[in-house]
């Protein structure tokens, strides 16, 4: 008799073990799923709004333009656009920037409303490989021949529309 209770109790040691372990699984897959699907919100820092000359301001670039600065991470490409070489075509006033710490975006005409990206949203391009979409709200006032310079802590981030 005392072998049919210990089986018994044994029985139930496993089944709990096994409900226990299904339980924790749910629970660990739902934590990774909302963490790829939660939108991190970043508020970028505003470092310089550079007033450029209607000749010299880039042609079609209005509205939700943005691009941002970043370097390279390990096997990761950086941006494609890289200031020194490419903006100050269009102004002497560009900012020092310091991309070991920071990656920097930039609008044309517009400020940032708001700023956000999430952990699986990845955008599907050579160019950007393993670079998160960022998700812009831009200010409704349009200033024309101004572009506005943000800071955020380094991460490869990008427009996904570009």
């Amino acid at each position: 008799m005392s072998d049919c209770s210990n089986h018994r109790s044994s029985t139930k040691k496993r089944v709990a073990l096994k409900l226990s372990i299904l339980i924790s699984t749910c629970i660990f897959f739902s934590i990774v799923i909302s963490l790829f699907s939660y939108d991190f919100v970043l508020n970028p820092e505003l470092i310089s709004v550079i007033e450029v000359f209607p000749e010299n301001f880039p042609q079609g670039i209005y509205g939700e333009e943005w691009h941002t600065v970043y370097e390279e991470y390990g096997l990761y490409p950086g941006s494609w656009i890289h200031p020194h070489e490419y903006y100050r075509l269009y102004s002497d006033g560009w900012p020092e920037m310091d991309l070991q710490q920071y990656t920097y975006i930039i609008t044309y005409c517009q400020e940032i409303e708001s700023f956000s990206y999430s952990l699986g949203d990845v955008i599907d391009s050579p160019s950007y490989i393993g670079a998160k979409a960022g998700h812009m709200v831009l200010k409704d006032t349009i200033d024309p021949f101004k572009i506005y310079i943000y800071r955020i802590p380094r991460i490869r981030i990008n427009n996904p529309n570009i």
